[in-house]
C-alpha cells in the first residue's frame, strides 16, 4: 500500500513539472508575461518613443510590464516614482537560476515599459548610490509593505532607475500658433498673394 502511494505521488509530481514547464515554455511566445512565467515581446499598446520628463503620473500604479530588448523576454514588476524618475526592485537574486533578467540589463539595458496599455522605450540603470538605494527602499517598503521595514540590502535586492533611452526621439516641439486674420480682413487668395510676392 505505501509503495503504491509513493509510486502515485511520484507520477503526480513528474506530471506537475510537465505541466509547469509547458505552461513556462509556451508563455516564452505570449504577448507578456502569464502570471509568475516570464512572457514574449510586449507587442500590443502604442509605442511612444518620446523620453518621458516626469513619471508622476504612474505613482500609484501597482504594476507594470518590462520586457528587454535582448533577450525578448518580459516579466511583471513592481514600480515607485521619487521626485519624477520611475525605479523598478528586483528581489531573489540568490536565486540566479530564477532571476537571470536582472543580469541580463546588466549587460544590455535597452528595455520597453508596458503602463497601462502603453509602451515606452527606456534604458534600465542599476542603482549604485547608496543614498538613493535607502530612498527607493523607504519608498518600496510604504507602497507594497504597509511602511513596515522591509531587511534587504544590494546583494539581495537591486534597483533599476528607467532612464530615457539613448536614441529615443526628442520630444516633440510645440505646434505653431495659426494667425487668424483682423477681424473684417479678408486674407487674399492664394493666386494673389502669390502674384504679390513674385
Amino acid at each position: 500500500m505505501l509503495r503504491l502511494l509513493m509510486r502515485s505521488l511520484r507520477v503526480l509530481l513528474v506530471a506537475a513539472v510537465i505541466v509547469v514547464a509547458g505552461v513556462g515554455m509556451a508563455a516564452r511566445f505570449m504577448d507578456g508575461p502569464l502570471g509568475l512565467f516570464p512572457g514574449g515581446a510586449l507587442r500590443k499598446g502604442p509605442l511612444l518613443r518620446e523620453p518621458v520628463a516626469d513619471w508622476t503620473f504612474a505613482k500609484n500604479v501597482e504594476t507594470a510590464e518590462l520586457q528587454l530588448v535582448e533577450p525578448l523576454r518580459s516579466r511583471t514588476v513592481w514600480l515607485v516614482v521619487n521626485e519624477g524618475a520611475l525605479y523598478i526592485p528586483c528581489g531573489f537574486l540568490n536565486w540566479p537560476l530564477w532571476k537571470q533578467w536582472p543580469y541580463e540589463a546588466l549587460e544590455d539595458g535597452r528595455a520597453v515599459l508596458r503602463l497601462q496599455g502603453k509602451r515606452y522605450e527606456v534604458q534600465a540603470q542599476r542603482v549604485e548610490s547608496a543614498d538613493e538605494y535607502q530612498t527607493i527602499m523607504r519608498l518600496v517598503a510604504q507602497k507594497y509593505a504597509q511602511g513596515r521595514s522591509m531587511e534587504a540590502d544590494n546583494r539581495s535586492v537591486w534597483f533599476f532607475r528607467l532612464d530615457p533611452r539613448p536614441g529615443a526621439l526628442p520630444p516633440a516641439p510645440p505646434a505653431e500658433p495659426v494667425e487668424e486674420p483682423e477681424a473684417g480682413v479678408e486674407a487674399a487668395p492664394i493666386e494673389e498673394a502669390e502674384a504679390a510676392s513674385t
